[in-house]
């Protein structure tokens, strides 16, 4: 009985090293994911043809940049996959951009002017997108394959307001948000915030103003952000109350080219792809899976 109790012993020990290696490898893993979807990413560029891709820290405020473009993205989304799609001004199509810039189109649409914002719902497996013409702002549904849209209604119009880029971002509670400034005289100086009727486009006023300029909005889920659009230096970050639809100043954006000419033109926050999950799933199941063949070994040998 001796050494078969020896045994047991030795392989309750492995059992339990396994286990704890297990536990520590998925903390790490998905630790890891948790860090790839809180990555803020930003396009700015300086209306002359230099166009740019980075990651923003948004409680400091400091851009760090990727790579450029020669898309324009003046509106950007996390979609299908869990991939960055944006919307390029210059040629009217959407494109899918990597975490390190690279960029491909995406489906075949093409924005009937130019789409200024751009959001992706994943209930609808859908995107909306909102054109901005001379005359209108209307809102679109684009299928997930990027490939069709139909209108949805018109957002304001004609000759409202001012209009920031990267306007439409889904929110708490699931609601999609819009901003733009009907003030004409100070130049958009002074913005409300919108909630829009994803069925007709239908905007419901939050609030009675920002409290600040036009803003390019972004959200984590849980909390609504704004980057200033209308400045070209001391560009500020500012979470959004969704309930007042009051701005909230919490850092200013540094590390954008030093010559002041670069407006920030859209945001968005990444998640991980689903290959990466997987991936991710895959790496840390092996363990258990080599820990039960040796468990049976070790059985076997008894």
């Amino acid at each position: 009985m001796k050494p078969d109790s020896k045994l047991f012993t030795i392989e309750k020990g492995v059992a339990l090293a396994i286990r704890l290696f297990l536990a520590l490898l998925v903390f790490l893993c998905f630790g890891l994911a948790a860090v790839r979807a809180s990555t803020v990413y930003i396009t700015a560029d300086n209306l002359e043809g230099t166009n740019l891709f980075g990651a923003l820290d948004v409680a400091t405020g400091q851009f760090s940049q990727i790579a450029s473009s020669d898309p324009l993205f003046l509106a950007l989304t996390k979609g299908p996959g869990g991939k960055i799609y944006g919307a390029d001004a210059n040629s009217g199509h959407l494109f899918t951009i990597s975490s390190s810039g690279a960029t491909t189109q995406y489906g075949s649409v093409t924005a009937p002017s130019a789409f200024y914002g751009l959001a992706y719902s994943r209930s609808a497996g859908k995107f909306l997108a909102d054109n901005l013409d001379p005359m209108n702002v209307t809102l679109y549904a684009i299928t997930g394959d990027g490939n069709s849209s139909s209108l949805v209604g018109q957002l304001a119009g004609p000759n409202s307001g001012f209009f920031p880029t990267g306007n439409l971002a889904f929110g708490p509670g699931g609601n999609l948000y819009f901003n733009y400034s009907s003030d004409l005289v100070n130049g958009g100086a002074n913005s409300t915030l919108y909630m829009v009727n994803t069925s007709t486009g239908a905007l419901t006023a939050v609030g009675s103003g920002l409290g600040s300029d036009i803003l390019a909005l972004f959200s984590d889920g849980n909390t609504l952000y704004g980057i200033d659009a209308n400045l070209t230096s001391d560009i500020g970050v500012f979470r959004i109350d969704t309930t007042t639809g009051i701005a909230t100043q919490v850092s200013t954006v540094t590390g954008l080219p030093a010559s002041n000419s670069f407006f920030v033109d859209a945001a968005t926050v990444s998640t991980p792809d689903t290959g990466s999950t997987v991936a991710l799933f895959i790496f840390a199941l092996a363990p258990l899976l080599v820990g039960n063949r040796l468990r049976r070994c070790l059985k076997t040998s008894s």
